[in-house]
């Protein structure tokens, strides 16, 4: 799994704001996204934590930049250390080179193609956002994207004279790589499927827009300092969702 955080500042780095923390099984090219609120080293290990538990593949590597909210001791013991005291096999914890963003080339790209598609470049600097931007992403666009969305992968590169020659395999979902995979035991690509065939793409695509709408309807609200919307429909809706 590669791993990187993307910053919702809006262009400005002062003050704290919202990081969305990417993951990236290189293999199948299955993405999850979380958001947690500043870069601290806590925040990002619960949300790998929970990206981990909810993965329908065993993790055996973890790759990440230098940051110090993806790159400590913390994590560390958590893949390694403590698995193997627990007599588990550990995960394989590595780092890419300084100033060399190819090395994280999967999740950089799905960092544009999943959170700045999905949640743009403007400015969150609300902690309240936190529940409901993770509702969106949990439930709705990774699932979406995981399960019916196809995507290309790299097949090899051929030197032409001067030029290099990317060819790629035809064009296939997460979901479908990992069913096809020898990597998944039976009872693995058995949930999987459940999962599957529990999803509606449509239903997720009208859930995505409306959810997004109020991201947008709470983010300008929280801007303007009108918490008294609770009784509009989207803070209703809102509500609802955080129970």
């Amino acid at each position: 799994m590669e791993t990187d955080t993307v910053a919702m500042c809006g262009g400005s780095l002062l003050g704290e704001f919202i990081n969305a923390l990417t993951m990236v099984d290189i293999f199948s090219i299955w993405t999850e996204v979380r958001v947690i609120f500043g870069r601290g080293s806590n925040a990002a290990f619960d949300a790998i934590r929970d990206i981990e538990h909810r993965l329908p593949i065993t993790v055996l590597g973890y790759d990440a930049d230098n940051g110090g909210e993806v790159l400590n001791r913390h994590l560390y013991d958590y893949f390694y250390t403590e698995r193997v005291n627990k007599g588990q096999s550990p995960v394989g914890v590595t780092r890419s080179r300084a100033y060399k963003k190819n090395d994280n080339a999967h999740v950089e790209q799905r960092n544009d193609t999943m959170v700045r598609k999905f949640l743009g470049y403007e400015r969150m600097d609300h902690r309240e956002l936190l529940p409901l931007i993770n509702y969106y992403f949990a439930e709705i666009v990774c699932p979406l994207v995981n399960h019916f969305m196809p995507s290309f992968k790299l097949s090899e590169k051929l030197k032409v004279h001067s030029r290099i020659r990317r060819i790629y395999k035809a064009p296939m979902t997460p979901y479908h790589r990992l069913m096809n995979s020898q990597h998944l035991s039976p009872a693995q690509k058995l949930r999987l499927k459940l999962t599957h065939e529990a999803l509606n793409p449509v239903t997720l695509s009208n859930e995505e827009r409306r959810v997004r709408k109020l991201i947008d309807v709470s983010l300008r609200a929280l801007k303007q300092g009108d918490l008294k919307l609770a009784n509009a429909p989207a803070y209703r809706l809102w509500g609802a969702l955080l129970g």
